[in-house]
C-alpha cells in the first residue's frame, strides 16, 4: 500500500467555525499517485536457475581480471566516482556475444527489459 501524505493545500475551506472565526482547513492524508515504491528485491531470485546468464557469470568469476583492476584509478577514499566492476562489463560483453547482440542500443534496451 502506498504511503499517504498529509496535505492541507488545495483543500476546501470550511465555513465559519463554532467560535465565529474561519476554521482551519482539514488535514487530510491523500495518496501520492506519483510516489515511487521501493520493494525488497533479490536479484538472484529473479533469474531462473537455468538462465544462460548464470553460466556466463560462473565463467567470468573464474577469469583472472587483474589487469583490468590494475587500471582502475578510483581507490580508497580519494574523490571521484567508483568504477564499474570489470567482471560485470566482461560478463555483459560475453552474454551479448552469446545472444548475438551487436548493437549497444539493443544491449541497453535488453538491460532495461530483462532481469539478466
Amino acid at each position: 500500500m502506498a504511503e499517504l501524505t498529509v496535505d492541507s493545500a488545495q483543500t476546501p475551506r470550511a465555513g465559519d467555525g463554532a467560535g465565529g472565526g474561519v476554521a482551519e482547513p482539514p488535514r487530510l492524508r491523500r495518496p501520492d499517485r506519483a510516489q515511487v515504491v521501493f520493494e525488497p528485491l533479490c536479484l538472484e531470485q529473479r533469474l531462473a536457475a537455468d538462465h544462460p546468464a548464470r553460466a556466463v557469470w560462473a565463467v567470468v568469476e573464474r577469469l583472472d581480471l587483474t589487469k583490468f583492476y590494475d587500471e582502475i584509478e578510483a581507490r580508497g577514499s580519494a574523490p571521484g566516482r567508483a568504477a564499474t566492476d570489470p567482471r560485470l562489463l566482461v560478463a555483459l560483453g560475453l552474454f551479448a556475444t552469446i545472444e548475438n547482440v551487436g548493437s549497444a542500443r539493443r544491449l541497453e534496451q535488453l538491460g532495461l527489459e530483462h532481469d539478466a
